[in-house]
């Protein structure tokens, strides 16, 4: 099976842990705990041919 990777980006704490659920489904998670970290690994992803296949983002909306 090929994996696809997977930029989970979650800012929060109390954000419900899915890993176990992205592996099941074959998924090769890379957790980053802010915005500004997740721009700058697409960058350096971009660079290096290696964007992710699927980005998840927990955000809060009032």
């Amino acid at each position: 099976m090929l994996t696809k990777n997977l930029f989970s980006i979650i800012e929060s704490p109390t954000h419900s842990n899915y890993t176990k659920l992205y592996n099941t489904r074959g998924f090769s998670e890379i957790k980053l705990h802010s915005m500004r970290k997740a721009i700058a690994e697409l960058k350096q992803a971009a660079l290096k041919k290696q964007t992710p296949d699927f980005i998840a983002v927990e955000f809060f909306s009032d």
